[in-house]
């Protein structure tokens, strides 16, 4: 144990560490990660929507989800396709996840609050074959958002592809709710039913052909460029990000995790819905968008013990007026995937919550604030296994311990492409600064951009 220890400590002085080897990653696909969880927890609850009224085992999801890979695969939707998820939190967006990659297909997540000329940029810029979009949630109507984008839409005929001069690689698109759909598009529960005995045949076939190394997902960054490309991140990735993070977070089997940031995000897929399937915890939805009151209720009928949400979603739940009404005396850790404010809020947290554990996930650290006897929570988090952390000058040399300069990291997390140079170091975009105990402490964020978006909740 002492040679993991001594990993995490500066050498020679410089603002270097080498997070442990131990726990070994793992080398799996998504599928074969949720086929372990069933045979686990099987009948176990794996996700409570309270708006939704749905409450699945994990036989549930694996059944479901199941539903929608073979409806993909009647579509024509095969490995490597590309699949736009258009939606907030919602029973539909889990199931996409989990059934795209059960076939190897590419989620591209949108924000459901994006604009138009975003919309058509990242469904332009992936060469998506297919939309799955939220209408009953959605503040604005997609199908007119989409129709400015394409005014040929209505023209579309039920059951053929499309043929749309804006968006030329896009052949399906399907909606999750009630609102009035044109025949071109399908209603979500009419696309689960579309598979016959021939892709329920080719289903069974399809996970062994998933390799770790494949992309799960490609995610954009808010407010996109003419010249965003997006991140791929492979099934390797994310896993590992969820299965070393869940531990150094305290969940496990025995918590259920209240989910108040959206799946669309980094955090909210792997801190969120990958990290319960690792674990065999139970995810809670408490509402398709952030609601404090929502969030308290959902704390508090269904006795969470932990919840993940943002600085600002948690002084939300903190400033509400009827937050002394709910019994959150089984709540136990928060995460906070912001790291703006962190420590103020982490300090209320622990104070007025009387909380055990807040931990605030960030890049290639976990930082985990003091019990609630100390008077300020630290903000210096450890690297974590598999990692290599250095902060560096403006020339990219690594910089004495004390003096702050940017992060740069190294190891698994990091993706070929831009922002990650010929020696596998990713440029984090953020001023930090290592003392002598090898903790990093974050201090200004110079870069919001996708790649800062796309560490947030590494372990």
């Amino acid at each position: 144990m002492r040679h993991l220890v001594e990993s995490r400590l500066p050498r020679d002085g410089l603002s270097y560490v080498r997070g442990p080897s131990e726990p070994p990653l793992r080398f799996i696909t998504v599928p074969q990660l949720l086929n372990e969880t069933v045979l686990r927890h099987g009948a176990r609850d794996a996700v409570y929507f309270p708006d939704d009224r749905v409450r699945w085992s994990w036989h549930d999801l694996q059944r479901h989800s199941d539903d929608v890979a073979a409806g993909l695969l009647a579509l024509g939707i095969n490995r490597g396709d590309r699949v736009a998820l258009w939606a907030p939190n919602c029973p539909q967006a889990l199931l996409t996840l989990v059934g795209a990659a059960h076939i190897g297909a590419v989620l591209v997540t949108i924000d459901p609050g994006c604009h138009t000329d975003e919309l058509a940029h990242v469904l332009t810029r992936t060469h998506a074959r297919l939309l799955i979009m939220a209408s009953e949630y959605s503040l604005r109507d997609p199908v007119a958002v989409l129709q400015s984008i394409s005014p040929e839409l209505p023209q579309g005929q039920r059951g053929q592809a499309l043929n749309l001069e804006a968006l030329p690689a896009l052949e399906h698109i399907v909606t999750i709710g009630s609102r009035l759909a044109l025949p071109s598009i399908l209603r979500f529960e009419d696309f689960t039913r579309l598979a016959g005995s021939a892709q329920r045949t080719r289903l069974d076939n399809a996970a062994p052909h998933v390799e770790p190394d494949d992309a799960l997902v490609v995610q954009f960054n808010r407010d996109t460029s003419p010249q965003e490309k997006g991140v791929s991140r492979s099934h390797y990735s994310l896993i590992n990000n969820a299965c070393l993070t869940a531990p150094a977070v305290g969940l496990s089997d025995r918590d259920r995790l209240c989910v108040c940031v959206p799946m669309h995000d980094y955090a909210g897929m792997t801190l969120g819905a990958l990290a319960c399937m690792s674990t065999g915890a139970t995810m809670v939805f408490p509402a398709p968008l952030f609601d404090a009151g929502a969030t308290l209720h959902t704390l508090s009928t269904t006795r969470c013990t932990a919840v993940l949400a943002t600085a600002h979603a948690f002084t939300a739940v903190l400033d509400h007026e009827r937050v002394r009404n709910h019994d959150l005396t089984g709540l136990r850790t928060a995460v906070m995937v912001s790291l703006s404010r962190s420590s103020d809020v982490a300090l209320r947290l622990l104070n007025e919550l009387h909380l055990k554990m807040v931990a605030i996930p960030f890049g290639a650290t976990v930082d985990s604030p003091a019990p609630p006897a100390a008077s300020t929570p630290t903000t210096f988090g450890q690297a974590q296994p598999h990692l290599e952390l250095k902060v560096v000058d403006d020339q990219g040399r690594m910089l004495p311990v004390g003096q702050p300069g940017e992060l740069w990291i190294r190891g698994y997390l990091a993706t070929p492409g831009g922002g990650v140079d010929e020696s596998g170091w990713l440029y984090a975009g953020e001023q930090a600064m290592m003392n002598e105990k090898g903790g990093i402490e974050v201090k200004v964020r110079t870069d919001v951009g996708v790649f800062a978006m796309g560490l947030l909740g590494a372990s």
